[in-house]
């Protein structure tokens, strides 16, 4: 029972080889049941046994085409996309999809149905996609002219006669403000009274003005006003200024409902089309998944050879539709519980969660021990110890459970972390009673006035010398969590035939640890033992360092001394313990003094109490998570757990936007 707990599903391996007529078939029965996984075959397998890699199938090319078209579609709509998650359903996966109920559709129909719906949108959709731009490029173009043009409305100039004449060179433009009298300055002193100079009404610090000049003066005016930096302004259209607004403004007009009509066809379309053609692409994908797959096979000039992954539970029946689809013309080898198999974690609900911990490490190799089980209660007491107090683990148990209730449904993440936090705000309800922390010594010190250590179940440790007292207490318990973790080393040795390996890495810290307890147990007459017994001790001592030399060499001592620095790390429980308590009531303090101030003091107070609070609860619970993963991480998991195992990734469908 212990061993079907303490372990990943086993996994049994198909080889199978069926004829090249035959495959699709299959690869289609087998992506639709998903419970198998399709392993890669390396080009060295294939090499040896005279294989070529098998090719995908015709109907990719459609396939591929398609989607392009079906892409190109959704990126032009996916504009009028507005849905949006919270930055908390960000963080916890929650992706707020509606799916979509479609039928099981064939290879014909479901091609059928995409060059419909490509058909009745893609060439509205792609010329709207022209337009729109176009119209927003007008758009601007007009906008800049009417800007410019409204600083010359005051002159309401005859536009005609701009540029060159047959007598006359005549300019539009602005000019600084603050070279105006310059430029006044400078037409007189170089045209004397042949020139005309008309301003308008100064605005943005520039001015607008008209200068005209005999022709033959162009080149010399043009020079004096480009020394002066003048702005000339070059005009598309004749006639009188203010009549020239009036067009620009209509034309503007018009491209702006132009562009406005068009924008709303192509919302018509996105709201009509966009959910069917997200989930006609992911139908097509689907389909393309299944085609391209015989990429991991290999071939002969008629048949074709895959290997297949899957739990042992369901070999048989991967097996019949295998041959049921050949209609028994296949060759299948089956093994159980090869040492190379991937790997699939099934722990019971809702300890499942825990796994997600588990992952975060690493996978277990194949036939290694699954810690998912035994990480749970010790990561729930730890985050309880860290947080340590009974208010914040009723406040992280109920926020826990809204977001399981809320978002459960929606994403994995959430569901884990929601079991997961749950699971720490139990542990903190409890250390929390047991230390009497409520809100910090807000319950006892501040509504029953009496001290925390005085409602405590067990001890205060920021009462008096208790801290030395928790202390002590920590360290047994990360002594006892670390020698665990060689129990189950052992028993994972073991029952793979590593009995020398179980002996040397595992079983001689237990030796090596009563041995020392029976010889100073003797030495300093703790106990009434016989002398004899700490003779034993000695040799078991002995028996011991020989195990451990046998296994690290001289390097043996500093394994040693990392037992004694390990549990030492659990010191950290303490720690975090005393920091969660220590800065809530800092808080309830601050809160009260805040009472004392006038008028506001219980508003101040309020505040000051309530989300001081919060960023406690926020803080240490964030710090209680990592520390107690950093304990099983690198002290726990040190003692016995290797990891490194490949997920198990079936070849089934995976759907976002229909079911």
């Amino acid at each position: 029972m212990l061993s079907m707990v303490l372990q990943s599903v086993r996994m049994c391996r198909i080889d199978g080889i069926v004829l090249e007529d035959h495959k699709s078939r299959v690869i289609k029965e087998l992506h639709r049941k998903g419970v198998s996984e399709i392993e890669f075959l390396e080009d060295e397998y294939l090499n040896e046994r005279g294989l070529e890699r098998d090719r995908p199938v015709v109907e990719v090319m459609e396939i591929s085409d398609l989607l392009l078209k079906v892409g190109r579609i959704i990126e032009i709509l996916q504009r009028f996309d507005k849905s949006s998650v919270s930055f908390l359903e960000d963080m916890l996966g929650v992706e707020g999809i509606k799916k979509m109920k479609v039928a099981d559709l064939d290879y014909d129909d479901l091609v059928k149905q995409s060059k419909d719906i490509i058909r009745a949108i893609e060439d509205d959709v792609t010329r709207y996609d022209r337009l729109i731009p176009e119209l927003e490029s007008r758009e601007v173009e007009l906008v800049d002219r009417i800007e410019t043009y409204e600083r010359f409305r005051g002159l309401d100039l005859n536009l005609d006669l701009l540029g060159e004449s047959r007598y006359l060179y005549v300019a539009m433009g602005l000019i600084r403000a603050n070279r105006i009298g310059l430029l006044r300055d400078g037409l007189s002193k170089r045209f004397g009274e042949e020139y005309i100079l008309l301003e308008g009404e100064g605005e943005k610090g520039s001015i607008p003005l008209v200068v005209c000049v005999p022709k033959e003066k162009t080149g010399e005016l043009t020079t004096f006003m480009r020394e002066l930096n003048f702005d000339q302004v070059s005009v598309k259209g004749g006639g009188r200024v203010s009549g020239l607004l009036k067009n620009l403004k209509n034309e503007l007009h018009a491209v702006k409902k132009e562009k406005d009509e068009a924008i709303e066809r192509l919302r018509g379309i996105y709201q009509e089309f966009y959910q069917r053609i997200l989930v006609i692409e992911e139908l097509l994908q689907l389909e393309k998944r299944r085609n391209e797959i015989f990429t991991m096979c290999g071939r002969t000039r008629k048949t074709v050879i895959m290997r297949l992954w899957m739990p042992d539970r369901d070999c048989e029946a991967v097996a019949d539709t295998i041959k049921k689809e050949t209609e028994e013309v296949c060759i299948l080898n089956i093994e159980r519980n090869p040492d190379d198999a991937p790997i699939l974690l099934e722990n019971p609900k809702p300890l499942n969660s825990f796994e997600m911990l588990t992952r975060l490490f690493s996978l277990p190799r194949y036939k290694e021990i699954d810690p998912t089980l035994v990480l749970v209660p010790t990561f729930c007491l730890f985050f309880g110890i860290m947080l340590t107090d009974a208010v914040y683990g009723v406040i992280l148990i109920l926020v826990s459970l809204w977001i399981r209730r809320k978002y459960g449904q929606l994403s994995k993440t959430a569901l884990d972390l929601s079991t997961i936090f749950t699971g720490g705000g139990i542990g903190a309800v409890i250390l929390g009673v047991l230390t009497g922390s409520y809100l910090g010594d807000f319950l006892g010190k501040y509504i029953l006035g009496r001290s925390s250590q005085d409602i405590a179940l067990w001890i205060d440790p920021m009462n008096d010398g208790n801290a030395m007292t928790f202390l002590i207490a920590v360290c047994i318990l990360g002594f006892i969590h670390l020698y665990a973790g060689h129990i189950l080393g052992a028993y994972d040795r073991l029952r793979n035939g590593r009995v020398k390996e179980a002996l040397q890495e595992n079983i001689s810290w237990y030796i090596l640890f009563f041995g020392f307890l029976m010889a100073i147990a003797t030495y300093f007459n703790l106990f009434p033992l016989p002398e004899f017994i700490g003779w034993i001790g000695i040799l078991f001592v002995l028996v011991a360092f020989a195990l451990l030399y046998s296994c690290y060499g001289f390097l043996f001592f500093t394994n040693i001394i990392g037992v004694v620095g390990n549990t030492l790390s659990y010191a950290r429980l303490l720690a975090m313990a005393l920091t969660t308590a220590g800065i809530a009531m800092s808080f309830n303090f601050l809160a009260s003094m805040a009472m004392d101030i006038p008028l506001i003091g219980v508003f101040v107070a309020g505040l000051v109490f309530i989300s001081g609070h919060i960023i406690n609860i926020l803080i240490n619970s964030l710090g209680a998570f990592v520390h107690t993963l950093r304990l099983h991480y690198v002290e726990h998991f040190g003692t016995y757990y290797v990891g490194g195992g490949r997920p198990f990734h079936p070849f089934k469908e995976e759907r976002r936007y229909s079911y």
